[in-house]
């Protein structure tokens, strides 16, 4: 493309355009920066098992929390623009006065959608995860630059025992992330359980529902029959003051 022609595009562009711009280079520039430091900040253990797994809890607790934060972030969004879009049809269906059966479609699935949504974000708690993966993240890189430093705790005599102390503290903070994670998997599933023993399932009636149907049918027959036994208890007794009666 000649110079021209470049120029006449630059200066074609909107500002939305270069606004958006600038903020896709600026969120690039901080993922790099944050890549460099986590490179800098491996590169400076020198012991190559800690090395391997510093660089590998890093690189996973981050890649976890950015990924987290990114659904989040959609269902979200999701969740906040369908109720909207069930407001707009239904004002649009209101105003026309013909067939309005794709308002209902329409409605319909859009409802659906949001349901499913609101299931898939207590199902996969994004923003708990998000959370957590990016405190263990952080967490990890204080440890590291404390170790680097030599601040305290990593002030020991020798490099030996301060390694041997990362390596507890790193291990400490994945397993506490872990058991974090399975009280948040065992929560989940606990719900569920609960939801499911509440629910009544089809063709089934719940206990209350038969035990109160079953006290007004034994009510009901017991009416039914003082009912019936009523008018031969009283032509008996009639029958009998007759034949006491002397002709």
């Amino acid at each position: 493309m000649p110079e021209t022609q470049k120029d006449a595009a630059r200066e074609q562009k909107s500002p939305e355009s270069e606004k958006t711009e600038k903020n896709k280079k600026r969120k690039r520039s901080l993922r790099k920066l944050e890549q460099e430091f986590l490179q800098t900040l491996c590169q400076g253990v020198t012991d190559e098992v800690l090395h391997t797994r510093l660089s590998y809890l890093l690189e996973w607790y981050t890649r976890k929390a950015q990924g987290n934060k990114h659904w989040y972030n959609v269902t979200r969004i999701i969740t906040y623009a369908i109720p909207c879009a069930i407001t707009l049809v239904s004002v649009f269906a209101s105003m026309q006065e013909g067939n309005v059966k794709w308002a209902i479609g329409v409605t319909a699935t859009l409802s659906a959608i949001l349901v499913a949504m609101h299931h898939v974000i207590d199902h996969y708690r994004f923003y708990e995860n998000w959370t957590r993966y990016r405190s263990t993240a952080e967490k990890l890189k204080e440890q590291a630059e404390l170790y680097l430093n030599r601040a305290k705790p990593y002030d020991k005599a020798t490099r030996q025992e301060n390694r041997v102390l990362l390596a507890r503290k790193m291990e400490s903070l994945a397993s506490s992330e872990l058991s974090s994670w399975a009280n948040l998997l065992e929560e989940s599933h606990r719900t569920l359980r609960e939801e499911n023993q509440n629910a009544i399932h089809p063709g089934e009636v719940a206990p209350s529902v038969q035990a109160t149907a079953a006290a007004a049918a034994a009510a009901e027959n017991a009416a039914v029959e003082e009912e019936g036994e009523g008018p031969d208890a009283e032509a008996e007794h009639s029958q009998a003051q007759e034949e006491l009666i002397p002709e």
